[in-house]
């Protein structure tokens, strides 16, 4: 696989109705104090939390962890602890990659400097008792939602994306409404549910990184890629101009996030310098200013499936996948249906 890679107020008589301008998001970067497991790059142990505030109050978080890892969720109403969902591709004490998905719950400092945090199991809602607690980590504010360069940063590090500046971060994170009990989102959806693809399945993206074309019926993945390397991931095995294509695993996990639809996975590639080679990676579904556009990272592993670094990808929305012919025996899902939501993210 390839090795490079933001209300007007209204006037009320004894009320204090929030602006728009009272919402503002802050990425803050996060070092955990324990390497991350199976990780040999220094990004491994980083995490970007992108937090949504009414005010100084924290509404909602979206982020990324070691390049290779995605969570989003809400915070309980007037505190500082968050439910999240979590989705990765995981090393398993066998050494088998499994793409994983699963709940956890993040609790943050006054200053949000610092948090700890734990993990459960695949159930996508739970309590924060259920979980097993994980290492601590330190953080700095790096930019806020103010910034003329937050879009491009968010985009980058959290995953997180608009169509353009006349859109509001309240409203592609608003959604994730605060809750007064533990259970996460309060418009959720089972784990079922929150897998059936929508904006992902039976879709043709293309960039100068390469291609994607995805197929998906329910939670079945079936989707191929073509890649072309730069001359920044050239070493000894690969040269600029190297083309190489390859598979999605079938196991892949189709899952449809609040922010975004998305898929988190394996590749393995099929021809080009490094045959024979697989990893990890995340993708997920973004509003851009010319329309949809998919957004993600892939890992290179070792022979031990230990991440030996992860990377960036970009891709726009290109045609509906006809998901039929060579390479593509399971049917997706109606051409029309694909082409209304991915739609509706480039609007968001």
């Amino acid at each position: 696989m390839h090795k490079a890679l933001g209300l007007v107020a209204l006037g009320m008589v004894g009320m204090l109705v929030q602006t728009r301008a009272d919402y503002v998001v802050k990425r803050y970067e996060f070092t955990r104090t324990a390497p991350a497991p199976n990780t040999k790059y220094a990004q491994g142990s980083i995490e970007h939390h992108c937090i949504l505030f009414n005010g100084n109050n924290p509404v909602s978080v979206v982020g990324t962890y070691g390049m290779y890892g995605y969570f989003e969720g809400s915070f309980k109403l007037n505190d500082k602890k968050a439910l999240i969902n979590w989705y990765e591709t995981s090393t398993t004490s066998d050494g088998k990659l499994k793409p994983t998905v699963g709940s956890g719950w993040i609790v943050y400092n006054e200053t949000f400097d610092f948090l700890q945090g734990g993990i459960g199991g695949s159930a996508l809602t739970g309590s924060y008792g259920t979980f097993v607690t994980l290492a601590a980590n330190s953080g700095t504010l790096k930019i806020d939602s103010t910034n003329t360069a937050a879009a491009e940063d968010f985009s980058k590090n959290c995953l997180l994306a608009r169509s353009s500046t006349s859109v509001s971060w309240e409203s592609r994170m608003g959604t994730f409404l605060p809750s007064t009990t533990a259970n996460y989102f309060s418009a959720g959806g089972t784990l079922d549910e929150r897998q059936k693809m929508q904006a992902l399945a039976s879709t043709y993206w293309k960039s100068e990184q390469g291609e994607n074309n995805i197929c998906v019926n329910h939670l079945n993945v079936n989707a191929k890629y073509k890649y072309t390397y730069s001359k920044e991931e050239a070493d000894n095995t690969i040269k600029a101009g190297d083309v190489e294509t390859g598979t999605y695993g079938a196991d892949s996990i189709a899952l449809k996030a609040a922010a975004g639809d998305g898929m988190v996975g394996t590749w393995k590639a099929e021809t080009g310098p490094v045959k024979g080679s697989t990893g990890t990676n995340l993708y997920l579904v973004q509003p851009g200013a010319n329309g949809a556009q998919l957004l993600g990272f892939y890992c290179a592993v070792d022979d031990k499936n230990v991440r030996t670094g992860c990377y960036n990808e970009l891709y726009s929305y290109s045609a509906a996948e006809t998901c039929s012919g060579a390479g593509f025996n399971r049917p997706g899902l109606l051409g029309s249906l694909v082409l209304a939501v991915v739609a509706l993210a480039m609007a968001r």
